[in-house]
């Protein structure tokens, strides 16, 4: 039986282990205008989207200013909703205590 499948064995890989498969799935990815590389990047690799957009520079795909940008500002989207969240959250159960 095969250890670590999956995306917890791509998860644990280091870039320098990962470079391989990435420049052999770089070399075969289809630059359909309809395919975001960085999502695809992210999701055939299991990493989150600044690691995606570095290591696909790192790879030598150059990306555009407004690609960057979108991610980093997704990434900002995502930490401020779980500020939110977490907010939401201690207000409820603050209620909760005042009502009984």
């Amino acid at each position: 039986m095969k250890k670590n499948k999956g995306k917890q064995a791509k998860k644990r890989m280091s870039f320098l282990e990962r470079k391989p498969q990435a420049e052999n799935w770089l070399a075969h990815f289809n630059d359909d205008e309809n395919k975001d590389i960085v999502k695809c990047y992210r999701k055939k690799f299991a990493v989150d989207r600044l690691k995606a957009v570095d290591e696909l520079q790192r790879l030598g795909v150059k990306l555009t200013k407004e690609q960057i940008a979108k991610e980093k500002k997704a990434v900002k989207a995502h930490q401020q909703s779980l500020i939110n969240r977490k907010r939401n959250k201690k207000r409820k159960n603050l209620k909760q205590k005042l009502n009984h």
